[in-house]
């Protein structure tokens, strides 16, 4: 299946929040882009305190599957969002993905209908090292969900109770409902699907630690390295 396929939405943030997809263009506070700040070209630069990035509230059809990844880079002991939709209360609570406080794991929570929690799980090492992560989470629920960092997974269950879906709680890039737990680092190349992608596609993604970027064109080069092939 090709990455493109059921792709809702890809910041690039080469500068600015605009999606590449569907025109469900970024709102950004306290946003500095740079090349310092990016994976691939430029990227996003969060402050810790203030920063974040607003997407539209649209609904992403995710009740039954979904998937999002970004690239991140933090050295900061604290709890920082990388995606989520959750307000913490009521049809807000829909789904979130962090580095978690303290311990730097990567962590990904999700919510079903009645706003339990029915997946928390969490990486075993910790990625708030300083270095550039490629961090996707999942889920289907033929199957569960999963973390993968770096093309490897590395956190799952088996939990299949579909996710609340709808359109309760804005969905933030960078902030816990745009006033709390602050990306203090940087992001880039954000996409959003409404299917559970395959790890074989999570490793193109990750493209050998050099990053694939929407349109997913491959070079002679870049094909060799998806391939596997040095």
């Amino acid at each position: 299946m090709a990455l493109t396929t059921n792709l809702l939405y890809y910041y690039k943030l080469d500068g600015d929040s605009v999606d590449s997809i569907a025109a469900a263009n970024g709102t950004d506070t306290a946003i500095t882009y740079s090349a310092g700040n990016g994976k691939i070209v430029q990227g996003a630069g969060f402050n810790g305190t203030t920063s974040k990035i607003l997407l539209p509230n649209n609904d992403w059809s995710m009740t039954t599957a979904y998937s999002a990844s970004a690239w991140v880079k933090t050295s900061a002991a604290t709890d920082q969002i990388i995606i989520g939709r959750d307000n913490a209360s009521g049809a807000g609570r829909i789904f979130f993905f962090r580095i978690e406080l303290t311990t730097g794991k990567a962590e990904f929570v999700r919510f079903d209908g009645s706003t339990n929690v029915v997946t928390d799980i969490k990486s075993t090492l910790a990625y708030n090292d300083g270095n550039w992560h490629h961090i996707v989470v999942t889920f289907d629920n033929t199957i569960g969900s999963k973390i993968y960092v770096d093309g490897t997974q590395v956190a799952s269950d088996a939990v299949t109770t579909n996710n609340r879906g709808g359109t309760g709680s804005s969905p933030y890039i960078g902030a816990f409902n745009g006033a709390s737990s602050f990306m203090n680092g940087a992001i880039d190349e954000v996409a959003i699907w409404n299917r559970g992608i395959t790890s074989v596609e999570v490793t193109s993604l990750y493209n050998a630690g050099a990053g694939f970027q929407y349109p997913f064109t491959a070079t002679s080069s870049n094909n060799l390295t998806l391939l596997g092939v040095s």
